[in-house]
């Protein structure tokens, strides 16, 4: 969807947590997709959610 994947990995990398990586990632995706859904046709959008 966005470049979710590239900053999921990097976090991924520094927590053996599964539970705290399911909910960082949920609550990544819902907090970037609602609030930096104006600038989702902005190519700059990919600077503001890396």
């Amino acid at each position: 969807m966005y470049s979710i994947s590239v900053f999921w990995d990097f976090f991924a990398v520094y927590t053996t947590d599964a539970f705290t990586c399911s909910v960082f990632f949920l609550t990544h995706t819902l907090v970037h997709s609602y609030i930096f859904f104006p600038f989702r046709e902005n190519k700059l959008s990919d600077f503001y959610i890396a």
